[in-house]
């Protein structure tokens, strides 16, 4: 047997192995990961829409909320954040600089 031989896993045992742990998630847990995603979702899908997109307006709430501080509504981006194990101010910053790259043109598709 070699150091690097692949293992011959089925999916089955895969499975039963306890790796898939998103069917264990609970269901107010699941809309949260929603909520989370469809936000970065919105605001890195409309960065670039022009001002008078309506799709500028989602974009701006998404940011709103993402930069929002308040942890007071219970789906608030920190309540979520917490509720999920993330953290906040690693998932704001990434963000940013990601914001900051397109801008800068490192990240931006131009036609």
């Amino acid at each position: 047997m070699e150091l690097f031989d692949p293992d011959s896993l089925l999916s089955d045992e895969f499975y039963k192995t306890g790796f898939n742990k998103e069917k264990e998630v609970e269901p107010e847990k699941q809309l949260m990961l929603a909520v989370l995603k469809d936000a970065v979702w919105c605001f890195q899908k409309y960065l670039f829409v022009p001002d008078d997109s309506k799709n500028r307006c989602e974009f701006n709430a998404a940011k709103r909320w993402i930069m929002e501080e308040d942890s007071e509504w219970l789906f608030s981006f920190n309540n979520i954040c917490e509720t999920l194990g993330l953290d906040t101010s690693y998932l704001r910053q990434g963000l940013i600089r990601w914001k900051e790259k397109q801008f800068s043109g490192g990240g931006r598709k131009t036609a």
